[in-house]
């Protein structure tokens, strides 16, 4: 008994120590706590350090924009005209422009030509400038009017070349639009219009020469 007794004192006066409370150890941490405070620490620099960069690539991105915005702005222009016949008083007269970069090449720079009055005149159908080739001291384009096949809607004979007025006005649309005969820049000498790469000839009208300028 009186061990018993001396066992319950030497813990009692143990409990009186300072420092030693059992609240007080409970309090100190752990180092699995230290270890994810740590953690966290490092967590946040590298957050920061993200964010700084995501900062810096946005003000790359900006700086990107502008200049890009600014080249385009700075692209120089050339305007060519397209050409149609009034079907009642039979003049000539311009349909609408077309804004042509002037770095193109001329086969380039006719081809810009040729597929906006494809698409204003003749629905779509393909007119390929095939070449350029010298020819004596001119200049001469070779004009391709395709079509996919005989039954193939729209259809350049079918749709354009039937009739004496409808068979005009696509040769003035074509002939003067391709031209480009009021223009003052570089230009080609003349054209040569086929249809499938064969010398164009109907009942209304003939392209089987070069038209010059």
């Amino acid at each position: 008994m009186y061990k018993k007794l001396g066992i319950v004192l030497l813990a009692c006066s143990l409990l009186l120590i300072p420092g030693c409370t059992p609240d007080e150890v409970n309090l100190q941490p752990s180092e699995e706590v230290i270890a994810l405070k740590q953690e966290n620490e490092t967590l946040k620099q590298t957050i920061t350090t993200l964010e700084e960069q995501i900062e810096e690539l946005k003000e790359e991105n900006e700086a990107l924009k502008g200049s890009k915005e600014d080249s385009t702005e700075e692209v120089a222009k050339e305007s060519y005209t397209l050409y149609t016949r009034d079907v009642n008083s039979w003049e000539i007269t311009k349909l609408g422009e077309v804004q042509v970069d002037e770095a193109l090449s001329l086969q380039d720079k006719l081809q810009t030509v040729a597929d906006k009055l494809s698409k204003e005149c003749f629905e779509g159908l393909e007119i390929d400038v095939e070449e350029i080739k010298q020819i004596g001291n001119s200049d001469v384009a070779i004009i391709n009017l395709k079509d996919k096949g005989q039954n193939e809607s729209p259809n350049w004979m079918v749709n354009f070349f039937q009739g004496s007025t409808g068979a005009g006005i696509t040769a003035t649309s074509l002939e003067e639009s391709l031209l480009q005969r009021e223009s003052a820049y570089p230009w080609v000498d003349g054209i040569e219009i086929q249809y499938n790469s064969e010398p164009l000839v109907t009942d209304h009208i003939e392209f089987s020469n070069i038209i010059y300028r």
